[in-house]
């Protein structure tokens, strides 16, 4: 083999090993990039929200913002922290590190929130937490048009959409606007309560208490474990009328103590689109939610439910905006890839070197990409 053999077979080579290393770095980082605007967050953020009807700032301040507060600054990894008090409301943001195990924050936030909700009086309403700001902005959201019956469509919304979109991995919570909302009417007779020494704040506790859902226990067997959970949500005016309420010494209904019915709540906001009566629905992202895959798990879960298309209208879309940006990307990309190919063989006679630069140029940019995610 003479010398010029030789040379040709170590170029050969050369570009061999540096095609099969680069084809590596691609199979093993290319798989890595996640899309999407709230991937790319330094931070995985919480929110928690409390309500306390017609109470004033200040007693809010004093027996849940700086309580809750000296208990979330023990919590490990903690950024930052914020809290909002208002009229009614005391809000708090809380910024960990990406780093930070999302499950176990969560869950460390779930027990302090709870532990503190248990010493409040029974007029707080229950807490939620949130994955993501509650001020974040929507990554889908849309409209459904009512003519008429806006109670049965916001029906629909609470316990059908709202459970589907809910279900979605990466969805922090679900806003529903609009419509008439069902609610039960509990009337008490206050000379009968007050004949039985009765607090009548204690029939909002019972009906509370009634309708929630315990997480259960587990059974045992040889091979496998079961979770049973106990459901006890009411489901009829019948059910609330026969909880059993305590009266000296024994239990009467709660329907033998006062009347209870259904009733159309009093609308306190009002969607309308184009002029049209409608439920606005928005769609929130978690810290760690990836907008674009998110926003098609939306557009599949609402094709599913079968609304002819002339009733509902899609108002914003995160992910489909991206996709295009993410596009023109592409494009813009292969153009200035394709007009580099056509400069380099100007400036270089050597073909390896020419293969070289060419195959360099899109794993590096990829190598940067993943970097920078």
């Amino acid at each position: 083999m003479n010398k010029q053999h030789k040379n040709w077979y170590k170029k050969q080579k050369t570009a061999f090993f540096i095609f099969a290393s680069f084809t590596i770095l691609f199979i093993f980082t290319g798989r890595k990039l996640n899309f999407g605007s709230t991937a790319e967050s330094r931070y995985n953020i919480f929110s928690i929200e409390f309500e306390y009807f017609g109470m004033d700032a200040a007693l809010i301040e004093k027996i849940i913002t700086i309580p809750l507060e000296e208990k979330i600054n023990s919590t490990a990894n903690l950024s930052e922290m914020r809290s909002v008090t208002e009229n009614g409301k005391a809000t708090f943001t809380m910024w960990f590190p990406k780093s930070t195990d999302i499950k176990k924050t969560y869950m460390t936030l779930r027990n302090f929130t709870e532990n503190l909700y248990r010493q409040l009086p029974d007029a707080v309403q229950k807490p939620r937490i949130y994955s993501a700001k509650i001020d974040s902005k929507p990554v889908f959201s849309f409209a459904i048009f009512s003519k008429n019956n806006s109670s049965q469509l916001r029906e629909f919304a609470e316990v059908e959409l709202k459970k589907s979109f809910e279900s979605i991995s990466g969805v922090a919570n679900v806003i529903i606007s609009g419509g008439h909302l069902n609610e039960v009417n509990v009337k008490i007779d206050s000379e009968s309560t007050a004949e039985k020494h009765l607090n009548p704040q204690i029939f909002a506790q019972l009906v509370q208490d009634a309708n929630t859902i315990y997480s259960g226990s587990e059974l045992h067997e040889k091979n496998n474990t079961i979770n049973v959970q106990f459901d006890t949500k009411l489901k009829s005016l019948e059910e609330i009328k026969k909880i059993p309420v305590k009266v000296k010494e024994q239990y009467v209904n709660l329907g033998s103590l006062a009347k209870i019915s259904f009733s159309e709540k009093k609308q306190s906001e009002h969607v309308r689109i184009n002029g049209k009566n409608a439920i606005y629905i928005q769609v929130i992202a978690s810290s760690d939610g990836n907008s674009i895959k998110l926003a098609r798990e939306c557009r599949k879960v609402l094709a599913r439910q079968n609304i002819p298309q002339e009733n509902y209208k899609i108002l914003s879309d995160l992910g489909k905006t991206q996709e295009a940006l993410l596009k023109q990307i592409a494009k813009a990309f292969l153009q200035s890839f394709f007009c580099t190919i056509l400069i380099i063989p100007l400036f270089y006679a050597d073909i390896h070197s020419i293969a070289f630069i060419l195959l360099s140029i899109p794993f590096t940019i990829l190598w940067t990409i993943c970097q920078l995610s």
